[in-house]
Protein backbone atom coordinates (compact mmCIF):
# COMPACT_ATOMS: atom_id res chain seq x y z
CA UNK A 1 0.00 0.00 0.00
CA UNK A 2 1.71 3.12 -0.93
CA UNK A 3 1.20 6.27 1.60
CA UNK A 4 1.29 9.79 0.23
CA UNK A 5 1.87 12.18 2.48
CA UNK A 6 -1.05 14.32 4.20
CA UNK A 7 -3.67 11.12 2.89
CA UNK A 8 -5.35 9.63 5.83
CA UNK A 9 -7.61 6.79 3.85
CA UNK A 10 -6.88 4.42 1.03
CA UNK A 11 -9.42 2.13 -0.66
CA UNK A 12 -8.79 -1.56 -0.66
CA UNK A 13 -9.48 -4.21 -3.13
CA UNK A 14 -13.14 -5.15 -4.62
CA UNK A 15 -12.43 -8.34 -3.24
CA UNK A 16 -11.60 -7.43 0.08
CA UNK A 17 -13.02 -9.31 3.18
CA UNK A 18 -10.97 -9.24 6.32
CA UNK A 19 -7.35 -7.64 7.05
CA UNK A 20 -4.90 -10.41 8.02
CA UNK A 21 -1.95 -8.91 8.64
CA UNK A 22 -0.26 -4.88 8.68
CA UNK A 23 3.16 -4.28 8.61
CA UNK A 24 5.43 -1.08 7.68
CA UNK A 25 7.21 -3.87 6.21
CA UNK A 26 7.60 -6.91 4.07
CA UNK A 27 7.87 -9.83 5.74
CA UNK A 28 9.99 -12.23 4.47
CA UNK A 29 11.95 -15.36 6.33
CA UNK A 30 14.83 -12.78 7.26
CA UNK A 31 13.10 -9.98 8.08
CA UNK A 32 9.76 -9.36 9.96
CA UNK A 33 7.92 -5.76 9.80
CA UNK A 34 6.63 -4.19 12.76
CA UNK A 35 2.98 -4.86 12.91
CA UNK A 36 0.41 -1.82 13.06
CA UNK A 37 -2.11 -1.84 15.17
CA UNK A 38 -6.07 -1.43 14.59
CA UNK A 39 -8.51 0.89 16.01
CA UNK A 40 -12.36 0.93 15.86
CA UNK A 41 -13.20 3.98 13.72
CA UNK A 42 -15.23 5.48 16.45
CA UNK A 43 -11.71 5.78 18.65
CA UNK A 44 -9.87 6.23 15.69
CA UNK A 45 -11.65 9.30 14.51
CA UNK A 46 -11.41 11.12 18.37
CA UNK A 47 -7.56 9.81 18.72
CA UNK A 48 -5.13 12.58 19.13
CA UNK A 49 -1.94 10.79 19.60
CA UNK A 50 1.66 10.51 18.20
CA UNK A 51 1.06 6.44 18.44
CA UNK A 52 0.35 4.99 14.34
CA UNK A 53 -3.09 2.99 14.11
CA UNK A 54 -4.90 2.03 11.47
CA UNK A 55 -8.80 1.34 10.97
CA UNK A 56 -11.02 -0.47 8.61
CA UNK A 57 -14.21 1.60 7.31
CA UNK A 58 -15.91 -0.57 4.69
CA UNK A 59 -13.60 -1.10 1.47
CA UNK A 60 -11.34 1.27 2.96
CA UNK A 61 -8.33 2.00 5.42
CA UNK A 62 -7.27 4.84 6.91
CA UNK A 63 -4.31 5.70 9.43
CA UNK A 64 -4.43 8.29 12.31
CA UNK A 65 -2.35 10.35 12.79
CA UNK A 66 -2.72 11.08 9.31
CA UNK A 67 0.89 10.39 7.42
CA UNK A 68 3.39 13.30 7.28
CA UNK A 69 5.62 11.34 4.99
CA UNK A 70 5.33 9.19 1.72
CA UNK A 71 5.73 5.57 2.84
CA UNK A 72 4.66 1.54 1.96
CA UNK A 73 2.41 -0.63 4.14
CA UNK A 74 2.07 -4.34 3.46
CA UNK A 75 -0.93 -6.01 4.13
CA UNK A 76 -2.13 -9.62 3.69
CA UNK A 77 -6.18 -10.04 3.76
CA UNK A 78 -9.03 -12.38 3.12
CA UNK A 79 -10.23 -12.24 0.12
CA UNK A 80 -14.31 -12.46 -0.97
CA UNK A 81 -15.56 -15.11 -2.86
CA UNK A 82 -16.31 -14.95 -6.53
CA UNK A 83 -19.82 -13.52 -7.85
CA UNK A 84 -21.07 -15.32 -11.05
CA UNK A 85 -22.39 -13.37 -13.38
CA UNK A 86 -22.66 -15.13 -16.86
CA UNK A 87 -22.74 -19.40 -17.46
CA UNK A 88 -19.21 -19.32 -18.33
CA UNK A 89 -17.55 -17.16 -15.47
CA UNK A 90 -14.48 -18.78 -13.85
CA UNK A 91 -13.90 -18.97 -10.02
CA UNK A 92 -11.49 -19.56 -7.32
CA UNK A 93 -12.07 -22.02 -4.97
CA UNK A 94 -10.27 -21.83 -1.71
CA UNK A 95 -8.93 -24.60 0.62
CA UNK A 96 -10.38 -27.47 -2.03
CA UNK A 97 -14.23 -26.29 -1.73
CA UNK A 98 -14.57 -27.44 -5.06
CA UNK A 99 -15.36 -30.77 -2.78
CA UNK A 100 -18.22 -28.78 -1.90
CA UNK A 101 -19.58 -28.25 -4.71
CA UNK A 102 -18.67 -31.81 -6.20
CA UNK A 103 -21.39 -32.74 -3.68
CA UNK A 104 -24.01 -30.48 -4.36
CA UNK A 105 -23.83 -31.73 -8.36
CA UNK A 106 -24.03 -34.94 -6.76
CA UNK A 107 -26.92 -34.52 -4.76
CA UNK A 108 -28.58 -32.99 -7.45
CA UNK A 109 -28.18 -36.22 -9.63
CA UNK A 110 -29.25 -38.08 -7.48
CA UNK A 111 -32.28 -36.56 -6.49
CA UNK A 112 -33.24 -35.96 -10.00
CA UNK A 113 -33.04 -39.84 -10.70
CA UNK A 114 -35.01 -41.03 -6.72
CA UNK A 115 -31.98 -41.59 -5.48
CA UNK A 116 -32.17 -42.41 -2.07
CA UNK A 117 -28.26 -41.42 -1.71
CA UNK A 118 -28.98 -38.11 -2.39
CA UNK A 119 -29.55 -37.38 1.40
CA UNK A 120 -26.00 -38.42 2.01
CA UNK A 121 -24.38 -36.08 -0.58
CA UNK A 122 -26.62 -33.30 0.78
CA UNK A 123 -25.23 -33.50 4.57
CA UNK A 124 -21.97 -33.72 2.90
CA UNK A 125 -22.07 -30.57 1.01
CA UNK A 126 -24.32 -28.73 4.52
CA UNK A 127 -20.75 -29.74 6.17
CA UNK A 128 -18.67 -28.66 3.81
CA UNK A 129 -20.23 -24.85 3.75
CA UNK A 130 -20.51 -25.05 7.12
CA UNK A 131 -16.87 -25.00 7.49
CA UNK A 132 -16.83 -21.96 5.10
CA UNK A 133 -19.29 -20.12 6.66
CA UNK A 134 -17.33 -20.13 9.88
CA UNK A 135 -14.78 -18.20 8.51
CA UNK A 136 -16.89 -15.30 6.28
CA UNK A 137 -17.07 -11.74 7.58
CA UNK A 138 -19.54 -9.73 5.78
CA UNK A 139 -19.44 -5.89 5.09
CA UNK A 140 -21.67 -5.40 2.28
CA UNK A 141 -25.32 -6.00 2.35
CA UNK A 142 -26.49 -8.57 0.11
CA UNK A 143 -23.28 -9.55 -0.78
CA UNK A 144 -22.94 -12.91 0.63
CA UNK A 145 -24.99 -15.64 1.09
CA UNK A 146 -25.18 -19.09 2.55
CA UNK A 147 -28.48 -20.70 1.40
CA UNK A 148 -29.14 -22.66 -1.60
CA UNK A 149 -31.23 -20.84 -4.80
CA UNK A 150 -34.71 -21.18 -5.77
CA UNK A 151 -32.89 -21.99 -9.18
CA UNK A 152 -29.85 -24.18 -7.77
CA UNK A 153 -29.80 -26.71 -10.22
CA UNK A 154 -26.46 -29.09 -11.74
Amino acid sequence: LSIVSGTAEYQLPADFIDMAELTDGLNTTATRGKSIPFLPVSKALAYSGDTLFAYLKGRYIGFVPTPTVATAYYYRYRKGATRLTSLSDYIDLPDGAFYALKSWMLFRAKQKFSDPASAMFYSEFSDQINLYVQSSVKRDPDLASWDIGSSSNT
